[in-house]
């Protein structure tokens, strides 16, 4: 057994960020729900999702959070612990920007059409 979950890397329009605990991805598939009548199992409904990379990041000295929350039609890498990497192409940074004093973290967000494994 090898390493699976741990120490991640991120890089946003080319800049390595500064990431801080758990991150979440989802790479963008269709997402699925079960159809259940009074009766029995009728299929299922298909949605689509917006691919997406979550987590924290630090805010360090010089670190423009203004233009940082602005950014948009940019590319977005995460490499997992596994030493695979996933990008997330022409996407943008949602959220407030909000930056705790206390311990120079914000919540990050970034969205795009879909994740894929290269």
């Amino acid at each position: 057994m090898g390493r699976i979950a741990g120490t991640i890397y991120l890089t946003v329009d080319g800049e390595t960020q500064n990431c801080e605990g758990e991150f979440e991805y989802n790479l963008g598939t269709p997402k699925r729900e079960a159809l259940v009548g009074s009766d029995r199992y009728h299929g299922y409904k298909e949605e689509p999702q917006a691919a997406f990379v979550k987590g924290n990041l630090r805010r360090t000295k010089g670190f423009d959070i203004s233009a940082f929350q602005n950014k948009e039609g940019v590319d977005l890498q995460l490499r997992v612990a596994t030493g695979e990497t996933f990008v997330f192409a022409d996407g943008f940074v949602a959220g407030e920007g909000t930056v705790n004093t206390g311990t120079a973290l914000f919540a990050f967000e970034f969205y795009a059409e879909k994740g894929v494994l290269v």
